[in-house]
């Protein structure tokens, strides 16, 4: 799978602090035309984190992603309870990171996310 982003980033997860809200971004390279929304801080930094206990459009974003593409079985919702943990879970198991439920770089890295223009959506990762 051939992509890029338009929007660069850097940092580790900790630099930006929890993922508050979801974040429009636009692709590059594969992905040229495509939209995605994916888990930000309120800085609109993607370099964050995610875990059980939280409440907000970034849990959604990442909850879309685990349905559409991670194939999971759970609400989306906005809240990252035991379902959302456990699903997120079997999505790095799947893709080969740290199985320990907590979202951050290297899980938005390595999972699948849904990507769409306006008539069409694909599953692809996420590049930074």
């Amino acid at each position: 799978m051939a992509g890029g982003l338009s929007l660069a980033t850097s940092g580790s997860a900790n630099a930006a602090g929890s993922c508050t809200i979801g974040r429009s971004v636009n692709g590059g390279g594969g992905n040229t035309g495509y939209t995605l929304t994916v888990p930000a801080a309120s800085n609109n930094s993607v370099d964050c984190t995610l875990s059980a206990g939280a409440s907000n459009n970034a849990v959604r974003a990442l909850q879309t992603a685990l349905v559409r593409c991670g194939k999971q079985n759970i609400t989306v919702d906005g809240v990252f309870g035991n379902g959302t943990k456990n699903a997120l879970i079997n999505v790095q198991r799947a893709r080969g990171v740290t199985a320990d439920g907590i979202y951050g770089n290297n899980t938005r890295n390595a999972m699948l996310w849904p990507w769409k223009t306006s008539n069409h959506s694909k599953c692809d990762t996420y590049y930074s």
